[in-house]
């Protein structure tokens, strides 16, 4: 998660327009990568095998969610519908 946070902070001039996050990263959680994006008004989807059933921490309580197992379907309408919001900003 260290990795990521550090990625996300250096950027590197590649913008991020969205994330698909897997919530359970072993023993820890994907949580504070989606407190990063939010601050920077990036998009994000949780992947989790808990569905929307997955305790979330109150200020990510309105995040969605692709549950596993997803196939290719899923996640191409989920590319498609974050690309179709973030050319409508």
């Amino acid at each position: 998660m260290q990795a990521a946070l550090l990625e996300l902070a250096s950027n590197d001039g590649l913008p991020v327009e969205f994330a698909l996050l897997d919530v359970n990263l072993g023993n820890e959680t994907s949580h504070e990568v989606a407190r990063q994006l939010k601050r920077s008004d990036i998009q994000f989807v949780f992947a989790t095998g808990y569905g929307e059933n997955a305790k979330m921490p109150e200020d990510l309580s309105g995040a969605r969610f692709i549950g596993k197992p997803y196939d290719k379907d899923a996640i191409s309408a989920l590319f498609a519908s974050a690309t179709k919001s973030l050319n409508s900003d």
